[in-house]
């Protein structure tokens, strides 16, 4: 059986962090939802993406900051830490 793991994200950059081989992105993205009595509700997700293929990284430290407006894709990627 194939798989499909993609993704696609719009919004703001609300950290943004270079390491050696990564940056790393916070995005803060918003949702709006209306529920069973017609009030209208809206959150915040904070999204950590790792960027690391050199050509995007270096783009990215370019041209983005903190508080612009990003289109992001990629595939999603969990992991799983044991305390020692």
């Amino acid at each position: 059986m194939r798989s499909l793991n993609r993704f696609a994200l719009i919004g703001n950059v609300a950290s943004l962090q270079q390491f050696d081989k990564v940056v790393k992105i916070t995005l803060a993205t918003e949702r709006a939802a209306t529920d069973m009595a017609g009030k209208s509700n809206k959150s915040s997700d904070f999204i950590q993406v790792s960027l690391v293929n050199e050509r995007q990284r270096a783009w990215t430290t370019a041209h983005v900051g903190v508080a612009d407006e990003v289109f992001v894709e990629g595939r999603i990627q969990s992991r799983k830490f044991e305390k020692k």
